[in-house]
């Protein structure tokens, strides 16, 4: 019966740990995400042979630029994807930030 407790409490005290913190602020995850949807529209014009290398130098260069890696990035998407309201939290910022580049890209072709 005193083995059944303790795991019990192993397991109970495990689960009330605090939450993993993600290695990517959710600032620099809008900016990285931003520019990784941006080379994704470039890329949808590309063949599919051409479009998977150009994919592999775009994100490192975006990585890069960043100063993120890719696996900061990878481990936050993780994080992020089990706390589904900051995720969407993110995503509605990302498509504002691309709305308004579009939008000035828009008014500078005029």
């Amino acid at each position: 019966m005193k083995i059944w407790k303790i795991r019990l409490f192993i397991v109970l005290l495990s689960a009330c740990q605090a939450e993993t913190k993600q290695p990517l602020t959710d600032e620099k995850m809008v900016e990285v995400l931003t520019d990784l949807n941006t080379a994704e529209g470039v890329l949808e014009s590309e063949k599919v042979g051409v479009k998977d290398s150009l994919s592999k130098i775009y994100y490192a260069q975006i990585f890069d630029k960043h100063k993120v890696s890719r696996r900061d990035f990878d481990s936050t998407m993780a994080i992020l994807s089990r706390n589904p309201v900051a995720l969407d939290s993110i995503y509605n910022r990302v498509l504002r930030k691309l709305e308004r580049k579009n939008e000035d890209s828009s008014s500078m072709k005029k």
